[in-house]
């Protein structure tokens, strides 16, 4: 694409992406959560050399794919479509002052309707996960990373989006205990994966 086709959108994620970029004798690279790595996220793609197996000597800092998320909006959502598992607790254990739906929600097993109610409708979202992430609201619905080897279809993107009633595309966000870009040795076991 020619730089004076793209868009000044085009233009601010192609220039954050740049800050992004593995670490070179001459560059040092993306510093994750130290050099202010948050003012380059989130990105509404992921180039293929984020993706891990395409560095030979070089891991990937772990990027997670979906929707920032408040608990309360998703419980809320899970309630809409009679998904929400909620969290037993013993007699008398006293709960904190927030919202009831977040608190009684179990997170996990939600997470888990929802998947298998996208199942039962023939699609697929294996990787579906609650992740803690740099930005917004540091919590993420997210439906893949840059290490499972797989992206899910847009059926299933859609879908969930509908599911969540989320209008947004789903963005890329740094895992909150990602450490950046990380040297691995050549012959390191490793499991390498082919994007398309």
């Amino acid at each position: 694409m020619a730089e004076q086709t793209l868009t000044d959108a085009e233009r601010k994620v192609l220039a954050n992406i740049e800050q992004l970029v593995p670490p070179t004798p001459t560059m040092p690279g993306l510093k994750c959560g130290y050099e202010k790595a948050i003012d380059h996220l989130p990105l509404p793609f992921l180039p293929p050399q984020f993706f891990e197996g395409m560095y030979a000597t070089m891991k990937p800092p772990v990027f997670h794919y979906g929707w920032h998320f408040k608990r309360a909006d998703l419980a809320a959502a899970a309630a809409d479509h009679n998904l929400l598992a909620k969290r037993v607790f013993a007699p008398g254990y006293q709960i904190s002052a927030t919202p009831q739906a977040a608190v009684d929600m179990d997170v996990h097993r939600t997470l888990r309707n929802i998947h298998l109610h996208l199942e039962d409708k023939g699609l697929n979202t294996p990787q579906l996960q609650y992740a803690c992430v740099r930005v917004d609201s540091r919590i993420m619905i997210s439906i893949a990373t840059n290490y499972t080897g797989w992206l899910p279809d847009v059926q299933a993107v859609d879908a969930l989006r509908d599911l969540l009633g989320r209008e947004d595309e789903p963005v890329w966000d740094l895992d909150y205990e990602s450490s950046g870009w990380q040297k691995c040795a050549r012959n390191a076991p490793r499991v390498r994966y082919r994007f398309e």
